[in-house]
Order: structure tokens, then sequence, then C-alpha cells
């Protein structure tokens, strides 16, 4: 992670604190634990704790529904879940329903949670005005526009400047198809940030275009999902040292479910297609070799953020303003759903093809 990603990362956290006031809800249930503890069997007392922890889940629950699964892996990887997940409702909840009674052991594990968690939210403060001062900022997106980062895994390339190379001109040729099939013309694709440890790649485009590819990506992640099953009975097979026949009937059989889900893929795209009619057939071929391409990367650990800003709302959108809000709200939802699949070890479901000449 570089250091504008995690900028990008914490001003998020904050920003996300600011409105949901999660700790603010924290500091009231933990009062309300301390009226309890002076008398237990007070009804109101017992009430306003009830009151405080439903308040502090609905603000927590609103802010987890809205991210997406990127959102989770950015919070997880600058180990935040645990203030900022349903988990820590999940605890209290247990907790006063197992110390009803001696709710003094709940107001001690509140007591902990608010510290823990304000240390936590200092900590990120001083962060950000440390990065601040260094001049480390984030490049932010204005209303109505959107990017999409592509974490490209090293193994892909192998630590490998060359290869590297090839990666990114697999991914121009991907989404310079994509422009194509949906009806606009591609022009320079803005790379917009760079991050490492493994290379994330944000890079903007029109926002028809990204639905296209973002559409693309997700049926790439549930097609991979779908066969991981048989790919968990080809190894099962591997490994019980089956004959080999077996074994290759079993891969044989991943490779048809995928080139039929291709194939489907391919016509879906195309029945969406307004352009010229000659031209429409000629898509075929390269469309389906970049969703092999896709496939093939997502199967090897290739992940997938969008980030996007709407547009300000209008009182009364109509005709261009209204499609472009129509299209922001649709990839938000998109962006919700691009959750990938856990790539286990040895060797991947898919190998990555390369064409002659390229190596």
């Amino acid at each position: 992670m570089n250091a504008e990603r995690l900028r990008g990362i914490i001003d998020f956290l904050l920003t996300a604190e600011k409105t949901a006031k999660i700790q603010d809800q924290i500091v009231a249930l933990r009062n309300q634990l301390d009226g309890l503890v002076g008398n237990p069997a007070d009804q109101n007392s017992q009430k306003n704790v009830a009151t405080a922890l439903a308040a502090l889940e609905s603000s927590v629950s609103s802010f987890v529904e809205g991210l997406s699964p990127a959102q989770q892996r950015n919070i997880a990887e600058v180990k935040a879940h645990e203030y900022f997940s349903t988990t820590m409702v999940a605890e209290i909840t247990a907790a006063l329903t197992k110390n009803g009674i001696t709710p003094a052991v709940v107001q001690q594990q509140v007591h902990k949670l608010q510290d823990g968690r304000q240390k936590f939210l200092d900590t990120l403060r001083t962060a950000q005005a440390a990065l601040n001062s260094l001049g480390v900022q984030i490049d932010t997106l204005a209303p109505g526009e959107a990017e999409i980062g592509f974490m490209i895994p090293r193994a892909l390339f192998d630590n490998n400047l060359g290869e590297f190379q090839k990666e990114l001109k697999v991914l121009n040729s991907i989404i310079r198809t994509f422009h194509e099939v949906s009806g606009i013309t591609p022009g320079p694709i803005p790379i917009r940030q760079i991050s490492t440890t493994d290379p994330v790649i944000f890079l903007g485009m029109a926002i028809k275009v990204l639905i296209f590819v973002s559409k693309s990506i997700k049926w790439c992640s549930d097609t991979i999902k779908a066969t991981m099953h048989i790919k968990g009975i080809v190894e099962a097979a591997r490994a019980a040292a089956l004959d080999k026949p077996v074994i290759d009937g079993l891969e044989e059989q991943i490779q048809k479910k995928i080139d039929k889900c291709v194939q489907e893929k391919v016509a879906e795209i195309l029945n969406q297609y307004t352009g010229d009619a000659a031209r429409k057939n000629e898509l075929k071929g390269p469309l389906e070799k970049s969703l092999n391409q896709l496939l093939e990367r997502v199967a090897n650990g290739m992940t997938v953020e969008i980030r996007l800003l709407p547009p300000a709302k209008q009182a009364d959108p109509s005709g261009a303003v209204a499609e472009e809000a129509a299209q922001f709200e649709e990839l938000k939802e998109i962006a919700k759903t691009l959750d990938f699949p856990q790539i286990p070890p040895g060797q991947p479901m898919l190998q990555i093809t390369r064409e002659q000449g390229e190596d």
C-alpha cells in the first residue's frame, strides 16, 4: 500500500465516522450503562440502555450495509474492522444477554471498547495530519466522475517489468473492446492513480463503458465461483492419485462449462450493441477473447474496485441528466456486489493464455 492509498482509506473512515457518529453512540451507551450499574432493577435505566444500544446498532448497520466488498477489504487492511463492524455491536448485545443481572461486566466491556476505539480514531487523525503536512494528497473525484481500479497480482508478471508491460497491454485491449461494444469511441485511457504492493491501477472512463466492464467483471467472479467446486473435485482426485485420464476428464468439464458461459455472455452483450450490424459480427471474436482474458485473471487473483461520486442531485431531473443519475445508481449497486472468490493454493483453475510471439 502506498501513502496515497493509505490517505484515501483514512479519509474515508474519518468521513464515515463524522457522518455515522458511531463513537458518540458508544459514549451514549456507556453513560446509560453507568446509570444502570447504580440501579440494575430500575426499569427506566434498562429501557435507556436498550434504546442506546438500538441507536448504536442502527448507526453501525447503516454504515456497513453501504460498504462495497472493496471498501470492506480496505477497512480490514488498516485493521479497522473491529471498530467499524456489526461484530462490535453483536458482542455487546451478547454480553448484555449473558450478564443482565450484573451489568457492571458489560459496562467494563463498553468502557474498554470506547477507549480502544477513541485511540484508534486519534491514530487515524494523527496519520491524516502527518500525511497532509508531508503533502500526501489523493486524487479526489469530482461530482459525476467514476473510476475503476484493477489489482494485478505480482504472480501474473513474476515481478518482471516486461511481463508487467504485457499485462497492461492486455488490460488496455480489454477496455478498448468494451468501449466499442458500448458504442463509445475509445480515446486515451487516463491513469488516475497507481498503488503498490500488488499494483492497483485506477483508470477513468465514461460511465457507460464502466458499467459494461463492471458487469463483465461481476460475471467473471460469479463464473469462477460456480466452477470452483468442480476444481475442488479435481484437486481431491489428484490428491487421491487417480488415473490421469480421470483427472483430465474432470478438468475438461471445467473448460466446457466456462466455454459455454463465455458464449452466452458474448451473445448477451452483443444483443445490446446498437452499432453497425457488420461490425457487430466482427466484435464477437475480440469480445470472446476479452472475456476469457478477464476470466483467467480473476481466476488467478485479480480483483477490481470501483469508485464513484454521483452528480449533484437536481430537483426535477430529465433527459440526459436523469439518465446519468440512473447510470451512477446502477454502477453503485454493481460495486456493492463485486465480491471476488478466495483463490485456493495450488494450481489455478485457469492458466494465463499468452499469444504467440508474446514471450
